[in-house]
């Protein structure tokens, strides 16, 4: 069980009792983590804000299962991103698999996207994404991506297509299923997923 909340410390173990600090602290912390399946856990305290500091890169054989959520009562816990920093990116490994992410908010980012999953068989359900230059970069296999609400990003709100960023050339989105999300522009070129399928999707525009 690993935990991080703005009243914790990076010396800490993250663990329930001694949570830790940072976001990067955080997801290392978990990526690193030997302890059984139901133990690979990083839970962010609801109402709390992390700044993102040096960015985020989860590097090659990230085999999970990873859970990465929210514990307490209130808003969703708040990774704010700086100009040039992404709340997660995976593109720099390969072999990464079984992870989900929910209930969190990711804001910021400015140049850079604001999560970048390259990994088979994920979960992005409950987030609210947006203010990077896209908000959700995906590669993968059989991954499923629902009920997230998604702000404008200037590039692409979601962009899921095997062979656009390094390490993913010889990977493609395929089973892919985005389902039950929101986003607040509609604007075509503002979605693209090859290989995969669009359901029961909101599109509000600008």
């Amino acid at each position: 069980y690993l935990a991080a909340a703005p009243t914790g410390s990076d010396s800490n173990n993250c663990s329930q009792n001694s949570p830790c600090l940072t976001w990067e602290k955080g997801l290392n912390t978990l990526f690193a983590s030997n302890a059984p399946a139901n133990g690979r856990r990083l839970l962010l305290r609801r109402g709390d804000t992390f700044n993102v500091v040096v960015g985020t890169n989860a590097t090659s054989g990230k085999v999970g299962p990873f859970y990465i959520g929210a514990y307490g009562s209130g808003a969703m816990p708040h990774v704010v991103q700086p100009n040039g920093k992404h709340g997660i990116d995976s593109t720099q490994g390969s072999g990464n698999s079984d992870w989900r992410i929910e209930n969190i908010k990711f804001s910021g980012g400015g140049s850079r996207p604001n999560l970048i999953i390259q990994a088979d068989k994920f979960l992005l359900r409950g987030l609210d994404v947006g203010g990077g230059t896209v908000c959700m970069s995906l590669d993968g296999i059989d991954y499923l991506v629902t009920g997230n609400k998604i702000s404008p990003c200037p590039n692409y709100n979601i962009f899921a297509m095997g062979g656009a960023y390094t390490g993913a050339e010889k990977s493609v989105s395929r089973r892919a299923y985005v389902a039950n999300d929101s986003t607040t522009d509609a604007s075509i070129h503002r979605v693209s997923l090859h290989h995969g399928v669009f359901a029961y999707n909101k599109f509000t525009a600008l």
